[in-house]
């Protein structure tokens, strides 16, 4: 039934007047919004900011029941401003208030039905059920927030005690690091003064020396070989240097993996030059240069751990290896700079100068030596030794495929001996040759090999020494060039140990006449009647039996110092003439020094320095100093869970997210492996919802989709546990999570709790 000719204002007032009456003592009776049961109300609690009445009809002058359209059971859509202004009903068991609009619509919006009393629709009366439901759910929000708040609390007080005692432990690190930077830096100056004095007293000394040695050799032109040396022309002088590094390269062959003349690059480095060989250049260094690379050189500071020569290692410096393996197969002329050559012509000259002379009497790899030393001294012996070497190799091949030969042979006679066959030994082969000792010929290779090796290895260093004088040449005018050739000869003879011998007979070769690339015995010509060295006269004895062309001879069974012509460089000795004028001088070279002690010191400072910065950050980044995106959340509300992850099993899968590491789903339920979801990205707060929202991202690539992600809204709960699961869009996942990281005071406030 409808009533007709009421307004709907009329209407309002009789329906509010049903649920709210006043005595004549002003006393009001209303619904009470917890108990659910009528109460009557004192004047004294009407207006007292407290809210008494399910619809806040004790509070007209107050906004204590401001919220009283948030409560719990309070309909969906009236919290819109102009709906609540518009309010001409509330349903009487229930805090919830409707426009005119949904009045007697036939829908039952009020639990008893008495929206809908002046219409037709019969409306259940279901409040029991209902407000049982409402009361059933307050109290879980109630009993979840009382003790999720209480743990959160516990948890936030404990993140807070850390973080105070980290703050601590960092300021005590802090205080700690303040002496050590000043201890580093007093150490940094005291080693640079340090490395300071001990290169100015060495670059002094050795000027001292060097003027002493050459003024003692000029004063007795007989005492050393200087005098000669420096009357050489400047190409001879250059030569010589060369030599001096072919020399030292094959004394030291055993041990040396440089690519460059050490030697010589000390040399320099005593009398203010630097050779930069990555910049191919050459020049006078200023101080604070030839500090740094005079003192590594002298092993008194480490060298740079990042140098790429101790990380790189050149084809080249397997030389020495594969001839001491007696590899021959590796030297098909790899070694040698053939640039203009294709490689079957220099197959073709290999093959020439190893068996024969030329068509125009050439006997050696002249072409192959990068000094006239090398090319003199040397190409001969290399060129035969290698052809000795083929032919060893050649006949142990030989040899070898006899001694198979034989072996199948005699397998077969005792075959046919055992079938009763007596003419297999018409058959056998003969004998191979009885006179071939194939262990005293691998010996001869191995030997031959070792000097070829030690040969090139001397080529390589005299190439190198070349091409350092010349660079040197090019950036300085001739006159300083000859000034610093004269005092480098000297340097460099010293530290390269040669024994005066060896360069007596380097001027022999640099400083005579004899044509490099016609045939001749270049040791006739050198041998001069009488020698200043007596030992260079026994080697030319030695040496005047070779010729250009090698007569046919049986193979060597021993190769010993000296075999066609080569011999090995000596190292100078204490009797040595050359030993006295540098032994005052070697016993100045780096004297005693603290640069050591004091760079260990430095050394153990800086990696407590660095140790110290390593704490205080690791320190910081543990509990999310200094981090704006708050590493453990609101309040540190994470920190207590930190290493926690958390399952649900789902239809068949079973879904894993751990914080701070990885989210994973998983068939059945299994407990490790599975897919990966992504890797924690942090904590937020949705801003719409106003949720806390943990997220993974970047995990496996779906197929043909996006790679996989999740993400866990959380609500307030007494226990961490995910409550549900779900895959809104492909390959993300979404899960639902009661927390009491989420029971906090905006929860509250919310929740009206």
């Amino acid at each position: 039934m409808r009533i007709v000719g009421i307004s709907l204002p009329l209407l309002a007032h009789i329906l509010l007047s049903l649920i709210h009456w006043t005595t004549a003592e002003n006393v009001v009776k209303c619904i009470h919004p917890f108990t659910l049961v009528e109460h009557i109300l004192t004047p004294e609690e009407i207006n007292d900011d407290y809210c008494d009445c399910i619809d806040g009809s004790d509070e007209t002058e107050t906004n204590a029941c401001a919220g009283v359209a948030d409560w719990a059971s309070s309909s969906p859509g009236m919290n819109n401003k102009e709906e609540t202004d518009s309010v001409s009903f509330s349903c009487p068991q229930q805090n919830i208030l409707l426009p005119t609009s949904r009045l007697n619509d036939e829908i039952c919006d009020c639990c008893d039905g008495s929206d809908e009393q002046y219409s037709d629709f019969d409306c259940p009366d279901i409040c029991e059920e209902v407000l049982k439901n409402e009361r059933e759910r307050a109290q879980k929000l109630l009993y979840n927030y009382n003790s999720g708040s209480k743990l959160r609390q516990a948890n936030v007080q404990e993140f807070q005690t850390v973080v105070k005692n980290a703050f601590q432990e960092i300021q005590e690190m802090r205080l700690e690091k303040k002496p050590l930077q000043e201890l580093v830096k007093s150490l940094e100056e005291k080693l640079s003064i340090e490395k300071t004095n001990v290169v100015n007293s060495h670059l002094n000394q050795v000027e001292v020396m060097l003027n002493e040695i050459i003024e003692n050799a000029k004063n007795s032109p007989g005492s050393t070989i200087f005098n000669e040396i420096w009357r050489l022309e400047m190409e001879e002088k250059m030569e010589f240097v060369a030599a001096i590094c072919q020399l030292y390269g094959e004394m030291n062959a055993d041990n040396g993996r440089e690519k460059a003349c050490e030697p010589l690059k000390r040399a320099a480095l005593d009398i203010g030059l630097i050779w930069n060989e990555a910049e191919g250049r050459v020049y006078i260094g200023d101080h604070s240069a030839l500090t740094e690379i005079l003192l590594e050189a002298e092993g008194l500071v480490q060298k740079d751990s990042d140098d790429e020569d101790s990380e790189w290692r050149d084809p080249e410096d397997d030389i020495l290896d594969n001839y001491y393996r007696g590899d021959d197969d590796y030297h098909k002329d790899n070694y040698y700079d053939d640039d203009d050559e294709d490689e079957s012509h220099r197959k073709q000259t290999h093959a020439s100068d190893v068996k024969k002379a030329d068509n125009s009497g050439h006997y050696g790899d002249h072409d192959k030596f990068h000094s006239k030393f090398g090319i003199i001294m040397r190409s001969n012996f290399h060129s035969h030794a290698k052809e000795v070497v083929e032919e060893i190799k050649a006949i142990l091949n030989e040899h070898e495929e006899d001694k198979e030969e034989k072996s199948t042979w005699d397998d077969d006679d005792e075959e046919e001996v055992a079938n009763g066959d007596n003419t297999g030994s018409e058959n056998t082969a003969e004998d191979t040759n009885p006179s071939i000792d194939p262990m005293a010929l691998q010996m001869v290779q191995s030997s031959l090999n070792s000097k070829i090796g030690k040969v090139e290895y001397g080529n390589m260093l005299a190439k190198s020494a070349k091409t350092m004088m010349t660079l040197f040449r090019e950036a300085v005018d001739e006159d300083k060039f000859s000034f610093y050739v004269d005092r480098l000869l000297v340097e460099l003879s010293n530290l390269s140990s040669l024994s005066n011998i060896d360069l007596h007979e380097i001027f022999a070769v640099v400083a005579s006449d004899v044509e490099e690339e016609t045939c001749f015995s270049p040791y006739t010509s050198l041998c001069v009647p009488e020698p200043k060295v007596d030992a260079l006269a026994e080697r030319c004895k030695v040496r005047v039996n070779f010729s250009c062309e090698r007569e046919q001879k049986a193979l060597p069974t021993n190769i010993p110092d000296g075999y066609f012509g080569y011999f090995l460089p000596k190292a100078r000795d204490s009797n040595d003439a050359l030993s006295a004028p540098f032994q005052d001088y070697n016993k100045t070279m780096f004297k005693k020094t603290d640069i050591r002690e004091i760079e260990s010191n430095l050394k153990n400072a800086k990696s407590d320095l660095e140790n110290l910065k390593k704490r205080i950050s690791e320190k910081k980044v543990e509990f999310g100093i200094d981090d704006d995106d708050a590493k453990y959340g609101i309040d540190g509300e994470l920190y207590s869970i930190r290493d926690e992850c958390f399952d649900i099993i789902s239809g068949k899968y079973t879904y894993e997210v751990c914080l701070f590491k990885r989210a994973y789903q998983r068939e059945g339920e299994a407990k490790t492996g599975g897919t990966d979801l992504g890797k924690f990205e942090g904590a937020s707060i949705d801003e719409k919802t106003g949720s806390r929202v943990w997220s993974w991202k970047g995990g496996a690539k779906c197929w043909n989709g996006p790679q996989r992600s999740a993400k866990v809204i959380i609500t307030c709960g007494a226990e961490n546990k995910l409550i549900s699961a779900d895959e809104p869009n492909i390959c993300e996942y979404e899960f639902r999570m009661e927390s009491y990281v989420a029971c906090d005071e905006k929860y509250r406030m919310t929740n009206n709790l």
